[in-house]
């Protein structure tokens, strides 16, 4: 893949159809729709640092373990992950980086885009290619305290600094539905 060699194993089970989907990049594209999504999520979180071309290949350590899911998790099955052998696989998340770029500590703040990969059934809302983005943020209880301010202080200031819009954001499709997929008891909205 794209000059790097990998063992497989008997877990292999990724089809050429999606290893060559890897150098497509859409959201590095100039001008396609998601790149310029990307740019106007990246201009308004300047001090962030950005990744956006982070290999799709990680470990089975990066993608489940260093985020805490369970050996019987049902996406660690072959039927929802693509493998490359029983340690390697497609990432199925952003998140796979999660752990590694926190632990690089570049900067208070960070962006992720990147394509992803999971064995999903092609229909309406589900296609095993898509793209992600996610950022996160860090804060310093030290800092905070040495200006005389809580963490959860400092943190809502910098809510409060995010731009607002008047956009509303409607999803004919939302995620639950009162007969089709009704929420839990312990869930709201």
């Amino acid at each position: 893949m794209e000059g790097r060699t990998y063992k497989t194993d008997d877990w292999y089970n990724t089809p050429s159809t999606i290893l060559d989907a890897i150098p497509r990049r859409l959201h590095l594209q100039a001008d396609h729709p998601l790149t310029i999504t990307r740019k106007l999520i990246e201009s308004r979180f300047p001090h962030y640092t950005t990744h956006n071309d982070l290999f799709p290949v990680v470990t089975t350590a990066q993608n489940f373990d260093s985020l805490g899911f369970p050996l019987d998790h049902v996406g660690r099955s072959q039927t929802d992950t693509y493998y490359i052998n029983k340690d390697t696989v497609l990432r199925t998340h952003t998140s796979a980086h999660q752990a590694d770029t926190f632990q690089k500590n570049e900067s208070a703040g960070y962006l992720i885009s990147a394509d992803v990969y999971r064995r999903d059934e092609i229909d309406r809302s589900h296609y095993p290619v898509f793209h992600q983005m996610e950022g996160a943020r860090t804060w310093d209880r030290q800092q905070a305290g040495r200006a005389g301010k809580s963490v959860a202080e400092v943190i809502w200031e910098d809510v409060e600094k995010l731009p607002k819009h008047d956009i509303a954001v409607e999803d004919p499709n939302p995620p639950f539905h009162i007969e089709r997929n009704p929420l839990q008891s312990r869930h709201a909205p």
